[in-house]
């Protein structure tokens, strides 16, 4: 096998790792947002079952928060997408935010899919860099 050869072969070997970190990466934001979404899930229960929120975190961009009460918890605001934002009654949001956690949880699923399919990429490629390695 040629020097070129091997050297195709090791580029190849490096975008496949590169790909991974950018797989685990995007893993981490959906599970990030797995996480959210279920706190969220757990404060409108609580809510719900008419425990007093007195202290919230309202978000006020960059990264700043101030501290807040909620008053009304009969109908809250949801961002659909593209900062589009409607009210909801509490009982629609269950199935909304259900909905949302199973879409995550399949995002999720198909990146480790991905995942598992560059490591064994990665594994195959390294084996074939060692082999012509030794041949060369």
């Amino acid at each position: 096998m040629s020097k070129e050869k091997l050297q195709e072969k090791y580029i190849l070997y490096q975008l496949l790792q590169q790909n991974l970190e950018s797989l685990r990466e995007h893993l981490e934001l959906i599970e990030g947002q797995l996480i959210e979404l279920k706190t969220t899930q757990q404060v409108l229960n609580d809510l719900k079952g008419g425990k007093s929120v007195t202290d919230v975190l309202i978000p006020l961009g960059g990264g700043c928060y101030g501290k807040g009460e909620v008053k009304d918890i009969k109908t809250f605001l949801v961002n659909l997408g593209a900062n589009v934002m409607v009210d909801r009654k509490m009982e629609s949001l269950k199935p909304l935010l259900e909905k949302r956690e199973k879409d995550l949880e399949r995002a999720g699923g198909e990146v480790q899919e991905q995942m598992i399919k560059t490591a064994n990429q990665i594994n195959e490629t390294a084996l074939e860099i060692q082999s012509m390695a030794k041949k060369g």
